[in-house]
């Protein structure tokens, strides 16, 4: 099929990268964990090329946790996660939807970035739930926003009320952009 093939060219022309590892805390009750990170490509015009790399490489977790579940402490739960990474992508972004929302609307602007139209008519869900680990943290231990954060562009309006009031502010900041673009992200262990 063309379309599939336009996007297979789209999607693995643009390098990412990602990482994970099952570790088992021995310092204190020995749970098992998984520890992943994940880069996905940087460019902001590639923004559909991101959402398909971090779905992909999420989609691998999802595959890992199921095959250790009960594996290494025989109860049938899947251990928890956590993934971090410089995920290039802001609050009110396609690849930020998708991991705190455990899906994309279909309509979101940067789905409708894909040339190939390939991302609409994937399924953009995912069964982990994850939460952002700065949503955990209390308001007032977080920095305010410097005075050039980034503006957003109006059509995304409307997703930035849909942003957890709990993220950090900024995770980057240079002398002409400050915004988050990195995460840090849990999931509690599930039933396998």
């Amino acid at each position: 099929d063309d379309i599939v093939k336009s996007a297979r060219e789209r999607y693995t022309a643009k390098a990412s990268s990602g990482l994970m590892l099952l570790l088992r805390d021995l310092m204190a009750d020995g749970q098992v964990f998984i520890a992943a990170n994940v880069h996905p490509y940087w460019d902001p015009r590639f923004a559909d090329v991101k959402l398909w790399h971090v779905r992909e490489f999420v989609l691998q977790v999802e595959d890992f946790a199921r095959e250790q579940a009960g594996l290494w402490q025989g109860d049938g739960i899947a251990p928890p996660v956590i993934m971090v990474g410089g995920f290039n992508s802001l609050p009110w972004s396609a690849v930020y939807s998708y991991l705190a929302e455990q899906r994309v609307d279909p309509a979101h602007p940067e789905v409708q970035l894909d040339p190939t139209g390939f991302l609409s008519t994937m399924e953009l869900e995912s069964a982990l739930r994850f939460t952002s680990v700065y949503s955990l943290v209390p308001e007032h231990a977080q920095s305010e926003a410097p005075p050039h954060a980034l503006r957003r562009p109006e059509e995304y309006e409307p997703l930035v009320a849909a942003v957890s009031e709990g993220e950090a502010h900024f995770t980057t900041l240079t002398p002409t952009f400050a915004g988050v673009l990195d995460y840090l992200w849990y999931c509690p262990a599930a039933d396998g």
